[in-house]
């Protein structure tokens, strides 16, 4: 069976590696002429039969996938998911969603795409329901619950909803449209800062934008045409990863973010842990987001959505398309016996195989975990890893260390998974012992270990 992944970078090796380990056979395309530095460092063109690399005619791309007898068409890493969506509306393949109408593609086809990143050119002709308004739209009318929010265009049209809103009491969230994770993330209280805020996310010069440092293209490529205001919610955020196919959804692990502030960059993750899925709350936060999904229209594929369990109840924030990176799934094999990657790549090659699992996912994880994401505070160039992972290894409770910064690259201050040395697994039977060696990394942070 040949398989084509659309980035198989970052997460997306992962995908690539179950899918030839259960007997596939992968051909890679790449979304973008030049993904980010991290993403690009983390490719391995020999685990593939054949790497297209990329073409900016997706019809023609398209032409060459059905004659190489490509059967199934999934994004590796997230930011390959709406090109993965338009080539398989193309090819005639499934794609996360069904198609809309028959123009869908036929927009598409033969033209030259320049993709500019999630929620801009490709997501729009992918007819992925991301931009806030269509999914709002579709939440409240299957009766769930939706943040109040817009895409602004400009900091004036991001002050401006604000203010209509009357959010001034409540306060606004802004982040990038397509934003991986809580990296650059703004809360604000005020017009003012809405429209700092909107102009930091889209590079834009404006008086009291928080970091210049932050006003970049976007994560995934391309420059930010637009940003997202939202009301602020307040409750625990989680992510919930899914798996899709054949008309069967399951839940495959959740796990609670923390995050921590800091003077200079704002909001960064700190660490993750698994929610008990036997939990009355959490249960519920299942069953919401899996009617999310499918009120959104997604049919097949992983996904890893972001919900706040706010006091009015779960609310979707991202839904989070593809595999969630800044993760081991050998890991939850491990601990588990399966893993969400693990079940994305089930869902491609034996989709009907996955209504097996209904009903009994997910597991609850046997003992405390905790995934910690590293942080860089000292600016440099990044040492060879065997000069710092040693000393994590070394704590008791360490299960598995991941450096994702490569060796001899510029390194700043970490301020978004970008620019994150990392992240490593801590397990034990007591928290108490995790939480001991959880502080001792942050305290031999201090130290700027990652960079010379």
């Amino acid at each position: 069976m040949r398989i084509a992944v659309v980035d198989g970078v970052g997460s997306g090796r992962w995908l690539t590696r179950e899918l030839t380990g259960r007997g596939a056979e992968c051909v890679h395309v790449k979304s973008r002429p030049v993904l980010p530095p991290h993403l690009e460092a983390s490719f391995r063109p020999g685990e593939y039969a054949l790497d297209l690399g990329y073409d900016h005619n997706i019809g023609r791309l398209a032409t060459r996938l059905r004659n190489l007898g490509v059967v199934r068409i999934a994004a590796g890493h997230a930011c390959g998911v709406p090109t993965a969506q338009i080539l398989a509306g193309l090819t005639g393949l499934p794609g996360m969603t069904e198609p809309t109408g028959p123009d869908e593609q036929g927009a598409v086809v033969g033209e030259e795409l320049q993709p500019a990143g999630l929620g801009a050119g490709l997501d729009a002709a992918s007819g992925l329901p991301w931009d806030r308004r269509t999914m709002a739209r579709r939440l409240y009318e299957a009766g769930l619950d939706a943040p109040l929010g817009t895409e602004a265009a400009s900091p004036e049209a991001g002050a401006a909803w604000f203010a209509d809103a009357g959010l001034g009491s409540v306060g606004a969230v802004v982040r990038p449209a397509g934003g991986a994770g809580p990296e650059q993330v703004y809360f604000c209280r005020s017009a003012a800062e809405v429209h700092a805020a909107v102009a930091a996310v889209l590079g834009t010069p404006s008086a009291g934008a928080q970091d210049p440092t932050t006003q970049a293209p976007a994560v995934f490529g391309g420059v930010r045409r637009t940003a997202i205001v939202q009301e602020l919610l307040t409750g625990p955020e989680f992510s919930v990863d899914t798996v899709a196919a054949e008309g069967v959804r399951l839940v495959a692990e959740t796990w609670r973010h923390t995050v921590h502030s800091t003077p200079s960059v704002g909001p960064l993750a700190d660490f993750d842990e698994p929610a008990d899925p036997r939990a009355a709350e959490i249960a519920a936060l299942h069953g919401y987001v899996l009617r999310a999904l499918d009120a959104l229209g997604i049919r097949h594929g992983a996904a890893h959505s972001r919900v706040v369990l706010s006091p009015r109840g779960p609310v979707l924030v991202d839904p989070g398309p593809g595999l969630a990176d800044g993760v081991l799934p050998w890991v939850a094999e491990k601990f588990l016996g399966y893993s969400h990657t693990g079940l994305f790549a089930e869902s491609i090659l034996a989709p009907r195989d996955l209504a097996r699992h209904a009903g009994r996912l997910p597991e609850p994880w046997p003992e405390p975990m905790r995934r910690v994401v590293l942080v860089n505070r000292r600016p440099g160039i990044v040492r060879p890893s065997a000069q710092w992972t040693g000393a994590l290894e070394a704590l008791p409770t360490a299960i598995a260390v991941a450096p994702v910064a490569g060796a001899g690259l510029e390194l700043p201050v970490t301020r978004d998974a970008a620019t994150s040395p990392g992240f490593v697994y801590l397990s034990a039977a007591d928290p108490a012992w995790v939480e001991r060696d959880y502080l001792t990394i942050r305290e031999w942070e201090q130290q700027g270990p990652y960079t010379a």
